[in-house]
């Protein structure tokens, strides 16, 4: 399990970058590391009144993040727990153009596979989507590509791990 807190957030709560109305908030979206399955959760131990705030209502963190990324994510997390025994049977999209190895910790041998891409093979547009959610957090001013223009080639990375035989792969990039 990897954690990291979002570089930028302002594309989502203004230049303030803040979220009014929760004493203690605590937003996690979790990302599967395979078929980038999404979970929204949030807790928080206090929120406003809006009958003492007059009127004034807490934001509504999932929906303003749910209408930015433009993917659907579940809230239930044991769903996504669930959902991760599928992650062994991801397989990248594209055509595989270059594998390469380098060395890890202790001694290690670390795998990845370069794929290559278009918006003909079928699943990639979708997948796309949930890649790209990823620029709005960690890069200024960005916005998301139209991803339906034929002309484009995308590549993508993942790390290979073999368990049991077989192969596990995991988005880098």
């Amino acid at each position: 399990t990897l954690c990291f807190n979002p570089e930028f957030t302002h594309q989502f709560f203004g230049d303030s970058e803040g979220i009014f109305g929760y004493v203690d908030l605590r937003v996690d979206i979790y990302f599967s590391a395979s078929r980038l399955s999404t979970y929204f959760g949030m807790s928080y131990r206090d929120k406003v009144d809006p009958k003492k705030s007059g009127g004034v209502q807490p934001d509504n963190v999932q929906k303003i993040i749910q209408e930015k990324l433009e993917v659907e994510f579940g809230t239930n997390i044991d769903d996504f727990v669930s959902s991760l025994s599928k992650e062994s049977s991801f397989r990248p999209h594209g055509e595989l153009l270059k594998c390469f190895t380098v060395d890890g910790e202790e001694n290690s041998k670390q795998s990845f596979d370069v794929y290559r891409a278009d918006v003909s093979v079928p699943g990639f547009q979708q997948y796309h989507q949930k890649m790209q959610t990823f620029i709005l957090w960690f890069i200024d001013a960005a916005s998301f590509l139209e991803v339906d223009d034929e002309r484009w080639e995308y590549f993508t990375i993942f790390e290979r791990v073999i368990s049991n035989g077989d192969p596990h792969f995991f988005f880098i990039g």
